[in-house]
């Protein structure tokens, strides 16, 4: 980016119209070049104002007599001051007026000006910044090794000091109220927060963190190499959970999916498309969870890789009274909780808020009206299968699933 490249137009327009107003002279700014980018007078809009030539090389301010300003071009007598950003003279600001007249707005109107242009460069570097970052995490998770150049990608992590081969999780956190295409300052004030919240936990060099969106954002989060495994995936699940609970102090409510270690591009990718399943799995239902490891929905993970033509086929042929039954919602729930309670009946009744004498006769009404028994296990898990795929396919009951209604 070049030296002129970093003084906005409308910014230096704002400045120079609110000096000019607040002091009662002219203003100008100039860009590197000597060239005016903004003034209260319209006409020297694009013009060369000469004497900014020598306050350029010079990195100092100049005052110009009557005498003086004659000698260059567009030049009115009165004051040339450097605006200096990091060093590096960035461009010219010009006042009109006799010395005394303006000498005790010079340093004033400089220093503000350099605040302002200073804000403006950081501000836009934080913006390439995030759109780089955007594009490194787009190219891992859409990474294919058929089309991909892995170095490449290896590489545009390295500019931001992350090592891709190194291990690491990926953790895909979601709002839930957010939505997708807002881009309201409710949104941006939200994102602000979520961003603040996981860049003080995840706050190592190689931790990767970034928006995906108005309310989706991805964690690459670095394994230490210090700690066990199992260790580490507890400490990120805590991470995970002061997340959510920070959040939800302020009123935000997350959703939040683990995936599991990788030590490359394609398995991290793999490992975010866990977090997703992960998410997925929260939103669907099937588990009671806002913060979930991809670890834990194993069973669920099979049961959406299931084909459709299977599962189809068994449902119909071996599970239709079940499926057609009047209290299908009933006994799906019962099934759902029998299983994810280990078979044990005490537990089964509690998670279900009912008496064990009420479950006896449920069990009991399940086998008459549905023809299946509760203790038949691969049965209940078959069906089991089928409902956590029914929910994940997001389908409603009045559509076609693999499950027969």
């Amino acid at each position: 980016m070049s030296n002129s490249d970093l003084l906005d137009k409308k910014l230096c327009e704002k400045l120079a119209q609110s000096a000019s107003l607040t002091i009662g002279h002219d203003v100008l700014i100039t860009d590197s070049f000597g060239y005016v980018v903004a003034s209260n007078d319209p006409d020297r809009v694009d013009s060369l104002h000469e004497a900014s030539l020598e306050v350029i090389q010079s990195a100092r301010k100049i005052y110009h007599d009557a005498a003086a300003a004659r000698k260059f071009a567009g030049t009115k007598p009165g004051i040339t001051i450097p605006i200096i950003i990091d060093s590096i003279v960035i461009g010219t600001i010009g006042i009109t007026g006799a010395p005394h007249e303006i000498s005790q707005y010079a340093l004033l109107i400089q220093q503000l000006a350099q605040i302002f242009l200073d804000f403006e460069k950081r501000q836009r570097s934080t913006t390439r910044t995030d759109y780089r970052k955007k594009n490194l995490l787009r190219e891992i998770i859409t990474y294919d090794s058929r089309s991909h150049d892995e170095a490449a990608i290896c590489e545009s992590a390295y500019e931001f000091g992350i090592d891709l081969n190194a291990a690491r999780i990926a953790v895909k956190l979601e709002e839930i109220e957010g939505r997708h295409d807002d881009a309201s300052e409710e949104t941006r004030v939200h994102q602000a927060k979520i961003m603040e919240c996981l860049l003080r936990h995840f706050d190592h060099p190689q931790d990767f963190v970034c928006p995906q969106n108005n309310t989706g954002y991805v964690v690459f989060a670095f394994g230490l190499r210090s700690i066990q495994p199992q260790q580490y995936l507890e400490m990120l699940q805590q991470k995970c959970l002061c997340v959510n609970s920070e959040c939800l102090t302020v009123g935000i409510r997350l959703r939040i999916g683990i995936g599991f270690f990788s030590h490359s591009v394609e398995t991290l990718r793999q490992s975010y498309e866990n977090a997703c399943f992960a998410l997925k799995s929260i939103h669907a239902g099937i588990r009671n969870s806002t913060c979930l490891y991809i670890g834990d929905v194993v069973l669920e993970k099979i049961a959406a890789s299931l084909p459709d033509g299977i599962c189809s086929e068994i449902s119909a042929q071996m599970f239709g009274r079940v499926m057609q039954a009047k209290n299908r919602k009933e006994v799906l729930l019962t099934i759902e909780h029998w299983f994810q309670q280990r078979f044990n009946f005490v537990q089964t009744a509690q998670a279900l808020h009912i008496h064990k004498s009420t479950l006896v006769y449920r069990f009991r009404r399940i086998r008459e009206t549905c023809g299946l028994d509760m203790y038949d296990l691969d049965k209940v898990l078959a069906i089991y299968l089928l409902d956590i795929r029914h929910k994940l396919c997001g389908q409603s009951d009045s559509r076609t699933s693999s499950i027969v209604m």
